[in-house]
């Protein structure tokens, strides 16, 4: 339904079923770093990089296809038609 065919008081309602849930979303983030006692981080104490992996899709793709040639026909069968 668009916000053409809406009365007013559906848009208004449409609105707030749409937009409550950020405050919602950071009284309950707040709530947790209160009860929980965490301190918020800066991005330069973060360490994001720890167990990242370079993504080599062509490698990748070339084990899987060398897996799945390993496999017994029935499993081969059953992937196909499943």
């Amino acid at each position: 339904m668009g916000y053409g065919s809406m009365t007013a008081a559906e848009q208004v309602e449409s609105w707030f079923e749409a937009y409550l849930a950020a405050p919602i979303v950071i009284i309950m983030f707040l709530a947790f770093k209160i009860i929980k006692k965490t301190r918020f981080r800066r991005l330069s104490e973060i360490d994001i990089d720890s167990g990242k992996r370079e993504l080599d899709l062509p490698a990748i793709l070339a084990e899987e296809r060398e897996e799945q040639a390993k496999w017994p026909m029935w499993k081969k069968i059953w992937k196909t038609v499943c």
